[in-house]
């Protein structure tokens, strides 16, 4: 059964940046909030929290592929740190391979802050991060 406090998920947008791809995933979770009116009165109403996850998959060849969050969480510059580092497990993520690397914005939850639109600026920002690193991390071994 489930409770309301249920996260719900579901995958937003896939796309291609320059060979990567990147998933956005969007989640959703109504929280109840309580409000005292007297000590023998309070109403209840449902609080709606959505927030996104975006993701960037690596390939085998890339330096970062493999390498564990705590390894890789001040090597990438993003608008919030790396939260996530692993292989897709194919509910969400894809079983494919590819090794993703992504943030959760829920800790900076601002109510229409936090948009689609953001998260795939954020994530091309990422790709380019992540092509440029790759490249001169090849030419310094």
């Amino acid at each position: 059964m489930k409770r309301k406090s249920d996260v719900n998920s579901k995958v937003e947008l896939t796309f291609t940046y320059k060979k990567h791809k990147c998933i956005i995933i969007s989640n959703y979770m109504e929280i109840p909030e309580f409000k005292i009116e007297s000590l023998d009165k309070f109403t209840k109403k449902e609080s709606n929290i959505k927030w996104f996850c975006g993701y960037v998959g690596v390939t085998k060849s890339h330096l970062l592929y493999k390498i564990l969050k705590g390894d890789i969480k001040n090597k990438i510059d993003t608008f919030r740190s790396i939260t996530f580092c692993g292989f897709g497990d194919g509910k969400f993520l894809p079983k494919d391979r590819k090794w993703y690397i992504g943030f959760d914005t829920f800790m900076i939850y601002e109510k229409d802050k936090t948009d689609k639109k953001k998260i795939k600026k954020e994530l091309k920002i990422m790709v380019n991060q992540l092509t440029t690193k790759n490249l001169i991390l090849n030419k310094l071994k």
